[in-house]
């Protein structure tokens, strides 16, 4: 290998990073061509510094209207039984609670949770997670069934992942979740272990 071809593989690096911005349109500013977006006040020895995928375009908030509503009442979920998701046919509950956390013109996102097609829960015992004596316990069993055509040649299982920790939240510390994901072209695509709710019982 020659030595400025050396040079340049030590010299090229990519940096990756989460960023929370609440400057309001500014993000708009930053150049988006991919070689030259960033420049530092100092000298520094790199040729230019390039962003691998812009920042977000900026987003107005769901604090109007029926959506403020909407969102105020789901305030009061964390005081309902998880029986109450799915007290409606193929999980339209659930659906309608996950709407809440997505930007009406995210056509992926909405596409996702509509592929979500079934929600059942039911009561439980299991063995208790815990390095101490054996202890079993009741619970409830999360099954949820999507349809995968609904995401695009990817796997549901994050999203599973997501609903699973959504789940545990709402359940009391006195209590589980076990979560199922099934989706019917394939059957199921994973159980999740025994997890504790998180929820305070006061």
């Amino acid at each position: 290998m020659r030595r400025q071809d050396l040079l340049e593989e030590i010299i090229q690096h990519t940096a990756a990073g989460e960023y929370t911005r609440t400057n309001r349109d500014l993000s708009n500013l930053v150049p988006r061509n991919g070689f030259n977006d960033l420049h530092s006040p100092d000298s520094i020895p790199v040729t230019a510094v390039g962003l691998i995928r812009p920042p977000s375009a900026p987003r107005a908030p769901f604090a109007e209207g029926e959506m403020a509503w909407r969102l105020i009442r789901q305030l009061g979920f964390n005081y309902l039984s998880l029986t109450d998701l799915d007290h409606r046919e193929g999980g339209q509950g659930l659906r309608n609670m996950l709407r809440l956390f997505v930007a009406s013109d995210d056509a992926a996102q909405l596409r996702q949770i509509d592929s979500l097609i079934g929600s059942k829960v039911k009561p439980v015992t299991r063995r208790l997670p815990g390095s101490g004596p054996i202890i079993y316990g009741r619970g409830v069993q999360c099954q949820l069934t999507v349809d995968e055509t609904g995401f695009s040649g990817i796997s549901p299982y994050l999203f599973g992942m997501v609903l699973e920790q959504f789940l545990t939240r709402h359940v009391s510390v006195n209590s589980f979740t076990e979560t199922e994901l099934h989706s019917i072209q394939r059957g199921r695509v994973h159980r999740w272990p025994v997890r504790m709710g998180t929820r305070s019982t006061v």
